[in-house]
């Protein structure tokens, strides 16, 4: 499964460039999104994987999201690049 179009730290698609972070220098991301990512650097650097789950599993219950494709946004994210390196982490 290919993942380069959707944002490497919290699997949001990276569909508009309105929705993309941006690099130090000022310029759109093409691997992050703004609500990870902004001026070439994590907003939250040390937010954990489980931390992530858990914002994005509480994000995804207010849109009214089923289950079943929750649980499988969550998958996606130890091979992510932010997450890729660290040890999976349920």
């Amino acid at each position: 499964m290919e993942y380069e179009h959707i944002c490497q730290s919290c699997g949001r698609p990276l569909d508009s460039l309105r929705i993309k972070g941006t690099e130090a220098i000022g310029t759109r991301s093409s691997t992050y999104c703004s609500h990870c990512y902004h001026r070439g650097a994590f907003i939250d650097p040390e937010l954990t994987m489980v931390e992530m789950k858990s914002m994005i599993r509480a994000r995804m219950r207010e849109k009214d999201i089923p289950e079943n494709l929750i649980h499988l946004a969550l998958e996606t994210l130890p091979k992510l690049k932010r997450w890729k390196s660290k040890a999976p982490v349920s």
